[in-house]
């Protein structure tokens, strides 16, 4: 993953609830996954298995 603290402080520690309250319409959560053309094709899958 990407361990930027840019909207998340400590980034190396595992905490998923910080995950639960992103926008799903917010361009940057799905950086990880890639952009453009080549974007991830599973990225709901992956997301959804979170």
């Amino acid at each position: 993953m990407t361990p930027e603290d840019v909207g998340h402080p400590d980034p190396n520690d595992f905490k998923p609830e910080r995950l639960l309250n992103l926008d799903v319409n917010d361009d940057t959560v799905s950086h990880t996954f890639g952009f453009g053309r080549s974007i991830c094709r599973d990225r709901q899958f992956a997301d959804g298995s979170l």
